[in-house]
């Protein structure tokens, strides 16, 4: 019995130290955790600014882009992106601005990932756009190494910006059925003189 109690004993001892030196290498793997997480975060500060640079580069000069990622009211890690309006960082972006900043941040992400000789096309989303920012817009996506495909229903404001096609679908489309009922025309006259 003695025995049994002695390995018992023996059982709790050891037990007591791996909860000892479980309880130290939790607190030295938070310690690593949190030091692993500080050098993260100035990793990604410092990437994002690069990051935020390649995107203003692809947005028209007077749109502030942004990328906050600690908020100092809250003191908490936070991800938010958008445009600076009154020295506010707004998320909530209109149509335009929303298809613009997505954009510029697919381009910033092809030029930083993609070889320069892979080819790179991107289609932002129709949004509603006013002649005027559509014109900005257009001119400054003119400095993206890659294919960028619009759709409006207006055209640009003013010339339209160099380096563009501007294709008129109302009258691209009008040729079409032009060709068409040209076709129909013909093959029914053909069909009449076989006829008479």
């Amino acid at each position: 019995e003695t025995m049994i109690l002695k390995t018992k004993w023996d059982q709790v001892i050891a037990a007591k130290e791996l909860m000892r030196n479980l309880k130290t290498e939790i607190d030295s793997y938070k310690e690593i955790k949190k030091t692993c997480d500080e050098a993260m975060s100035e990793i990604l500060r410092l990437q994002s600014d690069r990051f935020v640079s390649v995107v203003q580069s692809h947005l028209p000069e007077d749109w502030v882009f942004q990328i906050k990622l600690y908020d100092t009211d809250t003191k908490r890690r936070t991800f938010s992106m958008g445009l600076v309006r009154g020295g506010e960082l707004h998320e909530a972006l209109s149509g335009a601005e929303w298809a613009s900043v997505t954009t510029a941040v697919a381009m910033a992400v092809a030029e930083i990932n993609l070889p320069k000789d892979q080819p790179a096309v991107l289609i932002p989303e129709d949004r509603a756009w006013d002649g005027k920012t559509l014109s900005s817009v257009m001119r400054s996506f003119r400095n993206f190494n890659g294919q960028v495909i619009m759709a409006s229903t207006i055209r640009p404001t003013g010339r339209a910006p160099a380096g563009w096609t501007i294709i008129n679908m109302d009258e691209m489309s009008a040729s079409w059925f032009i060709d068409e009922e040209t076709a129909d025309e013909d093959q029914e006259e053909a069909s009449q003189e076989e006829v008479s």
